[in-house]
């Protein structure tokens, strides 16, 4: 029925229902799949269904077929009747007809053949259709031409240029093959039946049976064999062009690899399937990456994977048939295709996605075997290298952002530029412009094509991720810009320009987003070798457009992190001034905003600390730092006030003084009064106290925010008050004269709170310019941490040198390494570093092959000392091997064909010959080994013997050769084993070189023996291994160190100081945070103290062409009226100075005449490029070029334009020339004068070469030859004596010298040297500490006094900061009390501390008496009675004073005496007594100032505390009185002298009387009734006083007689005879004289000081004669009255002065003509009405 149904409708008869027809169709094919299971003669059905098999095909493969049958039913029916009966017709029926179903069925049935899981063996095989490949692939592409026209794809892939004509023959064919097969069918409108579904099958045959639309034939023609490798080509160029289609990529990817699995299967031949897959896979993977570059692909990431798998298989298959690779002939195009690759791996690294980007960094790995391939070996390959290290498995962990930092990190890194980095460079700036354009100019000529690359790159359309990439694209150009500026600067500077014109871009809601982007790329992606070209372009930039503010604040946050990112950078002097006077100008434009203002001088405020701190002020015209500090000083001046508190203000206050102290440090102009005392009183004015500000209302909106900022008030004032305190001590730093005294008379006047901030002033500035105080104790501080690092553990590990190699940086590991070498190697103990650094590393490898590999701190350590050590022994042993080479480059050192001609063997036959002599120097160079070498060597062979026994000298060899002699051989340029590079042939050689020792060190391994470039020389290895095998156990031998060696003191060290300093600043958080881990608390605390002892910042001594001639030009003219004049160059001012300006200056002053060009080259440690200095008219009217102090760099730019030079007259000896050298600087005549001392030496280098070395004031001069021409001429090397990191004896005839940079050996004398050396670097040690500046000295006494009179302040932090300001002077001073005084962080002085006072001020005033001078006045001023105790002992000093001195010291204690009160008592009780027992010089001033300069009230004071502590004073008072009434002339102040006698007789002691009783008399005798009034009764009052001081005296002891006639005498005083005597008979009694002389003192201030009064003259003879008997009388009577002791004496006393009882007035000079009286005012004390009342 079935069969009937069937042929009825193939015969057209009637035909059946659609149903019916459709149902019998279906069982028909059910049918004929159930007879392809069973053999053909086993089953009836299979002979039916032959018979039905006609109807069935004619049926369901035409277009009578029912509409709704299944097209499974359809593929079923093709797999039966191909399992069947195999007919070509219904493969004909299927590719020719107009039915896209038949089509789709065809492939689908096609794919099931292939896809069947087993097949049974009459079943035929799919090969069986190879011959309808061309067929198949027709299909394919006439069903990828409709797909693409359909839905079309736009490529730009270029084609390989100058390799594309095999691609165009493909490419040709295949039009003509899809126009032929055009008319095989039609669209079809059928979605079942669509050409996607039928490419889509295609597809997936092709990836199930991939060799199914390959032809294949024996090919026996060349044609033949073409066209059989066209098939492939076809396929693959046509399947490209989908890898990107919406629909079918996956499927198109899945096909093209299942090709690359079958790569053998291309063709029948290997050699033509060799060349075929080059040319097709080559022209593929061009063609896939240049649509990558071209960002075409929005698949990219599955792009870019399927390519990794593709490089996989392709290079499975490269290296299965290597040997037919060198025999076939390559094109360009495999090389151009992995340039490609490349490409893509680098432009896919600003990818938005962490997985696309993680990706590329995975095809560096494939890049790399394809460059080390045989294909691709003449590319370069390291940078994928270098992109292949970097660790992409574990920073899928990271963010985006960490991703590219990373990204952006490694490519700066990048050594060099190739092709592909410019190229991916070259193709994202220019998509960044279109993005620029859209983004900043609002330009949509690009839209669609800037939405497409967002989208492909960020997985989004929105404006954010369009920012993103964009930011991504500018971080990956900034982080390649330095290698294209090597090439390219142009480009680079369109870019730059670019990306800060971005910053200027309008107001939109994106600009805040991107201007934090630019900000950012170009402070931290951008290169340091573009820092000066950055900064230029900013400084540009800022000088066009310094009034957007805007714009200036985004340049200062760039400027600030490039500048802070590289602390050693400085600016130059060009771009500095534009940066300065473009934000100056700027300053102006915000003046009317005040908010605005305040923000930008805080951004500005806060560049300029980092400009200052790198140097740059110092270099900046006078003009322009004067309106910086101009600049400055107003912004401290328009503060707002102070309260209410406000942060804004107090940051901007912050920031504005952090920069003006740092600028004051180091600008180099003086400033001048008025500005100095304005600035000094605004910043006086900005001072705060932390309490009242907290008590201020603090403003806020929020309330949150108001508590925040009450609570935060007390420390920011505390911040800003230490800044105002830095800041004024750095004005007063730079401008000490003005300074030192304003701030002293400050001091003096203000009250407590600004003398405290005054002395906290002066402790600064002196502590920074007192080099015994601050250097010292800070050279101390450092040499305690060293000698700390130094210091082992109880089990003999160093715990600060673990903490340090675990807590610092990769970049700092060297720097340890240099300082523990030197640190221990000073000390000795070289051993047991090594033995402790190796033996932490020892302790956990798991072999010796591995120890010492890598980059750790133990292998950089002993490098390090293995290089230091045997530096003279390395260049020595490998000299002669270095010279045979170079004296053959033509010899080729080879063990391959590599192109460069010549034979193999005759290349490894001289490799051979220089490895022996390799083996043969090192073998026999034991001898030149030092000690301290072999100890090193020693040490390691111990710490590995003892971690693995018995293989320590296997592994010594190992590591000898890996760290020791291999890099000199490698590299003996660096090592100076030659004077020039190496070529690229003697390179190769020298590497050989070395992988042969190392081979042999290594002993034998499976590695070696598979190494195919060491098997020509195992002959060699095997000859040499036991001679190694004893040079290294006689390198262990006999290792004994010689004591004798000298060694500089650590002390003497600065450079070793300082850089062990900077190595615990580096992190000093994380250094303390490892070291709390491994020690035990006592150190921990001791380095923690040490740390913050010492600054955060080291500060390293200034370069020294810094520091030599900050001012002198560069150009100078030596010779005015000479032809032609002479012009000098001094190389060394040349740094930072651009050379478009040197070369135009240059080109002005000497282009037009002749001239003669003098090069001075001392210190000139970076020559520039000689011919850039000259413009072409200035070269050309050269006549002579000098040459003076040519270094060795000099020469070498010399020497590379000998050609040009050659021409001219060169002269190396200005002297012999008679050259006029007196204008030039002091220093570049240095070398001209006898040096200190002159040694012969050798420097060993690539030769020994014999110098002479010559020590000048801190240099040493290394001298030698060098050839000129036919001549040679004189080279100086100079050397900072002080820059010496290491000065290493290395044995007695050889010296190493370690500089940051190099390693110098001299053979010489060497401990004559050192001993020169370190003599010469303790003399500028005690230069640099030769104490304060002039300033501080010509004031040292005024600020000890300052000093220690505020030690008694009545404020506790007063006292506290006048103890550390007396601490800083005792040391900058060096004063005696630096003994009794320590410098500490905190201290509490009491207010009272007498004992403490005592002993400063007797150690201070004993240093220098002046002192008191100076302290008694401020002392009496303060009032301070401690402090006036505290001078007890020091007031026997004053004799050591000039009078004048004196004198003003008196006068000051008189005028205090005369106060009275507290302190008057003081000094009346304790001062005076003192000073009353110095000698008579002394006491002679002080009379002196009694008697003209003082109020008798306070001289009567003073004369009677004086006199209590000794009869000096009154003695001298005695004697000045009798001078006075003997001598001829006026008597002047007789008067005072009298009441001076009157106090002193009053409680004078019987000594004084027994000693001066004859001279009282005698006065009395003279004066008594005569003179004044006042005299007179003060002569009458002094009799009293005397003889009452006879009955008064308890030490007198009088009969009672004596004591009844003495009583008797005073009685008779009173009456009216003896008063007449005395003149004074207008008084009744004794008791109204003395009060008329209290009532005269008190109402008349007048003593009646005159010579004589006008009563006086009245005088007869006769009264003079009574009075003259009455006054011997009454002596007569007093005499009697005296003890026979005293009586004796009186006489005594009387025949000495020659005055008898017949003597007259005339012989006793009271005769004569007297002046007026003196009318000076006096006033008497309250206690003189005391002393008459007692003694009525």
């Amino acid at each position: 029925m079935v069969a009937s149904t069937v042929q009825s409708e193939r015969t057209q008869s009637k035909g059946p229902a659609t149903r019916e027809l459709q149902y019998a169709c279906q069982a028909a094919v059910n049918l004929c799949k159930i007879a392809t299971f069973v053999n053909q003669s086993d089953f009836f059905v299979f002979n039916v269904v032959q018979h039905m098999i006609e109807h069935v095909k004619s049926v369901l493969l035409t277009g009578s077929r029912p509409r709704d049958m299944d097209r499974n039913v359809l593929v079923d029916c093709f797999v039966a009747l191909f399992r069947l009966k195999f007919d070509n017709d219904v493969f004909r029926v299927c590719l020719n007809t107009q039915q896209p179903l038949l089509q789709l069925v065809l492939v689908e049935a096609l794919s099931a053949i292939s896809a069947q899981p087993s097949q049974l063996p009459w079943w035929p095989r799919i090969e069986m259709l190879s011959s309808r490949s061309d067929q198949l692939r027709a299909l394919l592409l006439s069903t990828l031409d409709r797909v693409l026209e359909a839905e079309p794809v736009i490529s730009n892939a270029h084609l390989p240029i100058g390799m594309s004509r095999s691609w165009h023959k493909v490419s040709g064919r295949w039009r003509v093959e899809r126009a032929s097969s055009a008319s095989l069918a039609s669209v079809c409108n059928q979605a079942e039946c669509s050409h996607t579904n039928i490419l889509t099958a295609i597809l997936k045959l092709i990836t199930s049976h991939p060799t199914l639309l390959i032809t294949k034939r024996v090919s026996k023609t060349e044609e033949e064999t073409r066209e059989e490798g066209s098939s492939i080509e076809s396929i693959v160029s046509n399947l490209v062009l989908l890898i990107d289609h919406p629909h079918v990529h996956s499927q198109t990817m899945q096909a093209l690899l299942a090709l690359h699995r079958v790569i053998p299967e291309w063709h029948q031949r290997p050699a033509a399937t060799l060349r075929t897959f080059l040319n097709v896979n080559s022209h593929m993977l061009f063609s896939v990456c240049q649509k990558l570059i071209h960002l075409q692909m929005s698949n990219a990431f599955e792009v870019i994977s399927w390519l990794n798998f593709v490089m996989i298989k392709r290079a499975e298959y490269l290296s299965s048939c290597t040997e037919a690779i060198e025999s076939c002939l390559l094109d360009g195009i495999a090389t151009q295709a992995i340039m490609k690759f490349e490409v893509v791996c680098y432009l896919y690294l600003w990818n938005c996605a962490p997985d696309l980007v993680v990706a590329s960094l995975s095809l560096f790995h494939i890049h790399l075997k394809e460059c080390n391939g045989i294909l691709s070996a003449n590319l370069d390959a390291s940078l994928s290298k270098i992109m292949s290290a970097v660790p992409h498995s574990t920073i899928m962990t990271a963010g985006r952002i960490a991703l590219q930092k990373s990204v952006n990190r490694v490519l700066r890194g990048l050594p060099h530029s190739n092709g592909a980095t410019h190229e991916a460079w070259h193709e994202t700036f220019r998509i960044w412009e279109m993005f620029t354009n859209q983004l900043v100019n609002k330009c949509s000529d690009h839209s669609e094509f800037v939405e497409h690359v967002t989208k492909v790159t960020t997985d989004g359309t929105e404006l954010s991720s369009m920012i993103d990439a964009w930011s991504s694209m500018s971080a990956f150009l900034c982080a390649l810009s330095h290698l294209i500026w090597l090439k390219e600067p142009n480009h680079v500077t369109t870019f730059m320009t670019r990306l800060l014109g971005v910053l200027r871009m309008d107001d939109s809601p994106y600009r805040e987003m991107m201007c934090k982007c630019v900000k950012e790329e170009l402070s931290y992606e951008v290169h340091t070798t573009l820092d000066q070209f950055l900064l230029h372009s900013i400084s540009c930039q800022l000088s066009s457009h310094s009034s957007n503010i805007l714009f200036v604040e985004h340049c200062i946050y760039i400027l600030k992190n490039i500048l802070s990112r590289r602390q050693g950078m400085v600016l130059r002097v060009d771009s500095t001034s534009e940066i300065m006077n473009a934000l100056l100008q700027s300053q102006h434009t915000v003046e009317r905003n005040p908010h605005q203002r305040m923000t930008f001088t805080r951004k500005m405020c806060s560049f300029l600390q980092v400009v200052v701190s790198n140097g740059s002020a110092r270099r900046l015209p006078s003009q322009l730092q004067g309106r910086m500090l101009d600049c400055m000083a107003g912004a401290v001046a328009t503060l707002p006030p102070a309260t209410p508190f406000s942060p804004t203000r107090t940051e901007l206050l912050l920031s504005i003084l952090n920069a003006l102290s740092r600028f004051l440090g180091n600008m180099t102009i003086p400033i001048q009064p008025a500005p100095f005392n304005k600035l000094f009183n605004d910043l006086l004015d900005s001072f705060a106290d932390a309490s009242v500000s907290h008590s201020s209302p603090v403003r806020s909106k929020n309330p949150v925010e108001e508590i925040a900022n009450a609570s935060l008030a007390p420390e920011m004032v505390k911040r800003c008050n230490d800044a105002l305190l830095t800041t004024l001590a750095a004005l007063v730093n730079a401008s000490p004269e003005l300074g030192v005294t304003r701030v002293l008379d400050t001091a003096w006047g203000g009250e407590w709170r600004v003398r405290g901030y005054m002395l906290e002033i002066l402790s600064r500035v002196v502590a920074e310019h007192s080099s015994p105080s601050s250097v010292s104790d800070r050279q101390g501080s450092q040499s305690e941490l060293l000698r700390l690092l130094c210091q082992p553990a109880e089990d003999g590990s160093l715990q600060i040198v673990n903490s340090l190699a675990i807590a610092l940086p990769n970049e700092s590991l060297d720097t340890l390494c240099r300082v523990c070498v030197s640190a221990f190697s000073e000390r000795g103990e070289m051993g047991q570093l090594i033995h402790s650094v190796l033996w932490s590393e020892a302790e956990s490898a798991t072999s010796p092959a591995t120890l010492f590999r890598g980059s750790s701190f133990a292998a950089k350590l002993l490098s390090w000392s293995l290089r230091m050590f045997g530096h003279a022994y390395l260049l020595e042993t490998l000299r002669p091997l270095m010279t045979k080479l170079l004296s053959t480059p033509e010899m080729l050192y080879e063990v391959e064909d590599r192109g460069e001609g010549g034979s193999v063997e005759e290349a490894i036959a001289a490799t051979r010959e220089a490895a022996d002599m390799a083996f043969e120097l090192i073998v026999h160079s034991v001898q030149k080994a030092n000690p301290r070498f072999k100890q090193v060597c020693c040490q390691v062979c111990s710490v590995i013997n003892t971690r693995f026994p018995g293989l320590g000298s296997s592994a010594l060899g190992k590591i000898l050769f890996l760290r020791f002699f291999n890099p000199a051989i490698v590299s003996p340029f660096e090592h100076e084993l030659v004077t020039a590079r190496p070529s690229r042939r003697l390179s190769r050689g020298l590497t050989l070189i070395s992988k042969i020792l190392q081979s042999t060190a290594n002993g034998p391994s499976t590695t070696r023996d598979r190494d195919a470039t060491i098997q020509p020389f195992q002959p060699l290895i095997d000859k040499w291994t036991e001679p190694l095998k004893r040079f290294l156990a006689d390198m262990m031998e006999d290792s004994a160190l010689d004591d004798h060696l000298p060694s500089p003191a650590p002390s003497s060290n600065h450079q070793l100081l300082l850089n062990a300093h900077s190595l615990f600043v580096t992190d000093k958080a994380e250094v303390l945070r490892q070291l709390s881990f491994v020690s035990v608390s006592p150190l921990y605390s001791r380095v923690d103290a040490l740390l913050k002892s010492l600054p955060d910042h080291v500060s390293r001594p200034a370069p020294v062409t810094e520091t030599l001639d900050p001012s002198l030009p560069f150009l100078i003219q030596l010779s005015k009226d000479v032809v032609p004049p002479t012009f000098a160059i001094v190389l060394r001012r040349l740094q930072n100075v651009e050379m478009e300006n040197v070369a135009k200056q240059i080109g002005e002053r000497c282009g037009r005449m002749k001239w003669i060009c003098l090069l001075d080259g001392l210190m000139c440690y970076e020559a520039p490029n000689l011919m850039k200095l000259f413009s072409a008219d200035a070269f050309a009217h050269i006549d002579q070029i000098l040459v003076l102090n040519a270094s060795t760099q000099l020469y070498n730019k010399l020497m590379e334009n000998f050609s040009l030079l050659q021409t001219l007259r060169i002269n190396f000896d200005p002297i012999s020339l008679a050259t006029p050298l007196d204008l030039l600087p002091t220093r570049s005549r240095t070398l001209l004068n006898p040096p200190s001392h002159a040694f012969p030496a050798a420097l060993i280098s690539n030769d020994e070469i014999p110098v002479t070395i010559k020590l000048y004031d801190n240099m040493m001069v290394v001298i030698g030859s060098r050839p000129w021409g036919n001549d040679q001429v004189p080279i100086a090397d100079i050397y900072q004596c002080t820059d010496f990191e290491q000065l290493e004896v290395i044995s007695p005839t050889v010296l190493t010298l370690v500089q940051p940079s190099s390693i110098v050996s001299l053979r010489c004398e060497a401990s004559t040297l050192l001993s020169r050396l370190m003599a010469e670097r303790q003399r500028v040690a005690s230069v640099e500490q030769g104490g304060v500046i002039p300033p501080l000295r010509a004031n040292s006494l005024h600020l000890i006094s300052l000093a220690f009179v505020h030690l008694a302040d009545g404020d506790v932090a007063v006292r506290s900061t006048a103890y550390r300001l007396l601490c800083v002077l005792s040391d900058a001073l060096k004063l005696p009390t630096a003994a009794s005084l320590q410098e500490t962080p905190c201290v509490f002085v009491p207010s009272n501390s007498l004992e403490f006072l005592q002993c400063t001020a007797q150690s201070l005033v004993t240093h220098e008496p002046s002192l008191l001078t100076i302290l008694v006045p401020r002392l009496l001023d303060m009032g301070s009675v401690t402090l006036l105790y505290s001078l007890a002992e020091a007031w026997q000093l004053v004799a050591q004073l000039r009078e004048e001195s004196r004198a003003e010291l008196f006068g000051s204690l008189s005028m205090a005496t005369e106060v009275g009160g507290a302190l008057g008592t003081a000094i009346c009780c304790d001062v005076w007594p003192r000073i009353g027992t110095l000698d008579n010089v002394t006491l002679h001033t002080l009379l002196n100032r009694l008697m003209h300069a003082c109020p008798l009230a306070s001289s009567l004071q003073v004369v009677q505390a004086a006199c209590r502590g000794g009869d000096r004073l009154a003695a001298l008072i005695v004697e000045r009185t009798i001078s006075q009434v003997s001598s001829r002339e006026p008597r002047v102040s007789l008067s005072r002298l009298m009441a001076f006698l009157l106090v002193i007789t009053f409680d004078a002691d019987v000594t004084f009387l027994e000693s001066h009783l004859a001279h009282l008399m005698h006065i009395i005798s003279c004066v008594s009734g005569t003179g004044p009034p006042f005299l007179r009764c003060a002569t009458y009052t002094l009799v009293s006083n005397i003889f009452q001081s006879f009955g008064a005296n308890t030490k007198l002891a009088l009969s009672d007689d004596a004591r009844r006639s003495l009583g008797l005498f005073l009685r008779q005083l009173a009456n009216e005879d003896t008063m007449r005597l005395f003149r004074i008979y207008d008084y009744d009694n004794g008791q109204e004289v003395v009060e008329m002389i209290m009532n005269h003192v008190q109402t008349d201030t007048s003593c009646g000081d005159r010579s004589e009064d006008s009563d006086y003259e009245s005088i007869c003879e006769e009264d003079v004669r009574r009075v003259e008997e009455n006054t011997r009388i009454a002596i007569r009577f007093s005499i009697s009255s005296l003890p026979p002791s005293m009586r004796c004496k009186e006489r005594a006393d009387r025949a000495e002065i020659g005055w008898s009882s017949g003597g007259s007035s005339h012989d006793m000079g009271i005769r004569g003509k007297r002046r007026g009286p003196d009318t000076v005012t006096h006033r008497l004390l309250p206690h003189w009405h005391t002393l008459y009342a007692r003694r009525r």
